[in-house]
């Protein structure tokens, strides 16, 4: 029996792990969600309120985000071709490391030859992957949301019917230890987004201040790594520092330009 319930689980991982989330979820609303029915709101208007501010501020910042983040990438394209421009053309003159970098990087030829090549026969192989994805991603996370729905407006109803599978005596100590887990797994999860929005908040003023190039996108990067246990904050300052020693001369070197016989080829490409 433990077996086959083992084989089971596993054949059913993906719904489980969609359950799972969507009972986090219904946790970290939980708080809110009472908050406002305490104060003489209907639960259930209180869950569709708590459930639309969250999606609205969800939406407002990946709209925040992913408009900076175009304007950061194009910037950044900019810098990455002058700066490659300027290891190409001033390393080998400068120092053994120098000289040996600038030694191992392709010809401009050969990078646009891989691009074309890669446009060409991939793009629209490529395109309906990451169509598919996304729209498995959008389905998936649209599940979640439902039942995490359904759970908070039926929990007390889906917990007696659980509980009475259990003896009578231990009911009461399997129900305390099962809100006392939803309960932290809520708190947990809205103190990590709470702090996720906030360094992200900190780390992009600070990064803005000290001139860094694509504060916006260093300082997301350096969040998501601050999420990692113990490692996270040491590695969050990677990126940053990588992007600090590039040299001022390199960012304001001109772009590399582009060969016009690769121009021609590529021109019909979309």
């Amino acid at each position: 029996a433990t077996l086959t319930g083992v084989l089971l689980l596993w054949q059913f991982r993906s719904v489980l792990v969609l359950f799972l989330f969507a009972l986090a979820l219904a946790a970290a609303m939980r708080r809110p969600i009472d908050y406002l029915a305490g104060h003489k709101l209907p639960r259930g208007v209180a869950i569709v309120v708590t459930y639309l501010i969250g999606l609205a501020l969800i939406a407002g910042l990946l709209y925040a985000l992913g408009n900076s983040l175009i304007v950061e990438g194009q910037a950044a394209g900019q810098s990455f071709g002058a700066a490659w421009e300027h290891i190409r053309t001033a390393w080998p003159a400068g120092n053994p490391f120098q000289q040996f970098i600038a030694q191992q990087l392709p010809q401009p030829n050969e990078i646009y030859q891989l691009v074309r090549d890669a446009l060409s026969v991939q793009l629209v192989q490529t395109g309906l992957g990451y169509t598919m994805s996304i729209f498995g991603a959008l389905s998936r996370g649209a599940l979640v949301l439902v039942l995490s729905i359904y759970w908070n407006i039926d929990r007390d109803r889906v917990e007696r019917l659980w509980l009475s599978m259990l003896q009578a005596e231990r009911r009461i100590r399997a129900r305390t230890v099962w809100q006392g887990v939803e309960d932290g797994v809520g708190a947990y999860i809205r103190s990590t987004g709470i702090l996720l929005v906030a360094s992200g908040l900190l780390l992009a003023l600070g990064y803005r201040l000290v001139g860094l190039d694509a504060p916006i996108t260093l300082a997301m990067i350096a969040a998501l790594l601050g999420l990692i246990p113990l490692l996270g904050w040491a590695l969050a300052i990677v990126p940053a520092l990588l992007v600090g020693l590039i040299p001022r001369s390199s960012k304001s070197a001109s772009p590399l330009s582009i060969p016009a016989n690769i121009t021609s080829t590529t021109s019909g490409l979309p």
